[in-house]
């Protein structure tokens, strides 16, 4: 279930088409066929975002006011034109939505989707994923100042806090905190709650497959056979491609899990400390407005929010 029916033509899979398919004009030119699934899969992924989860999501989040935490600049889904990767990405835009925020659309797999896992990923990339959290700090939260607090909070990409936000939206928020799922009467939905526990599934590997490639140096076919055991991928380019990417970028796919697990440990805390006191839209407000940081920071900052719930005559809650 794949947004191309058949295989591409080898001629636009080869390595004269990663030179030749490098943006929107020569892919259109050197790799129609692409292209064409392409739009397909861009167009559904933005249908996926309007119709599906941008309804769900509008309790979890201030929408409006002093902590309105939605970003009001939009993202588009593009063809992303690297010839090595399996996974989407997320390029933020300007402050004053130029340039605009993108999700990058592997353009070189073998299948485009696969479509049973749309609800997924684009939620994972857009909202209530990376755009929300990049975004709205950009948007609302950064400064306009130079001094070092500044250019530390622009600079740095907390893995651990960046893709565990996006992996807490698709693992913990989404499931358990909206009604997405919820009418398994619903063939596609039935599909698409599938697809979400596959990324479960797909989040869990790739942890493990990163710790073995990387800290205990266990061989590429290990890895593989992983893949081909609890993921039943031996027949595309993805297990290949991810483990490529596991190779150049060690601790990545494990910070995937460890962040989603601190947010969820420290919403717990907060959900237990303040009782019928504890508000979702102001927790992710907390969480976010401070722009990507060090985990460790998170859990320090979300108990000196508490304790200031709790008692906002405390030194020090002035800015709670």
């Amino acid at each position: 279930m794949s947004f191309n029916i058949k295989p591409f033509p080898s001629n636009e899979s080869d390595n004269n088409a990663f030179i030749k398919c490098r943006d929107p004009k020569s892919a259109q030119a050197y790799c129609p066929v692409r292209w064409k699934a392409m739009q397909a899969w861009t167009k559904n992924t933005n249908e996926t975002m309007r119709n599906n989860i941008e309804p769900v999501i509008k309790p979890l989040f201030y929408w409006s006011g002093a902590n309105k935490t939605v970003p009001a600049c939009p993202v588009d889904s593009v063809a992303w034109f690297h010839p090595h990767v399996s996974s989407h990405i997320y390029n933020p835009g300007g402050k004053s939505c130029v340039p605009r925020a993108t999700q990058g659309l592997p353009f070189f797999l073998d299948k485009f989707g696969p479509k049973w896992t749309e609800w997924t990923t684009t939620a994972h990339e857009q909202l209530p994923g990376h755009h929300l959290e990049v975004h709205s700090y950009i948007e609302y939260f950064q400064d306009d100042r130079t001094d070092p607090i500044h250019w530390l909070s622009s600079a740095n990409f907390f893995t651990g806090f960046a893709e565990g936000w996006a992996t807490y939206v698709e693992y913990a928020l989404l499931p358990q905190d909206t009604k997405l799922y919820s009418n398994t009467l619903d063939k596609e939905v039935l599909l698409q709650k599938y697809g979400m526990i596959y990324y479960q599934l797909l989040a869990a590997v790739r942890a493990i497959v990163d710790i073995d490639l990387n800290f205990v140096a266990t061989p590429k076919s290990s890895a593989l056979d992983m893949y081909r055991r609890f993921l039943w991928e031996d027949k595309t380019d993805l297990a290949q491609k991810d483990i490529l990417r596991s190779q150049s970028v060690p601790g990545l796919a494990t910070s995937y899990m460890i962040g989603q697990m601190e947010i969820s440990r420290v919403r717990d805390i907060a959900e237990r400390e303040l009782g019928l006191q504890f508000v979702l839209e102001e927790f992710h407000y907390e969480v976010l407005r401070q722009g990507e940081f060090p985990l460790p920071y998170l859990e320090e900052h979300i108990r000196a929010y508490i304790a200031c719930k709790k008692d906002p005559t405390r030194g020090g809650c002035e800015e709670f």
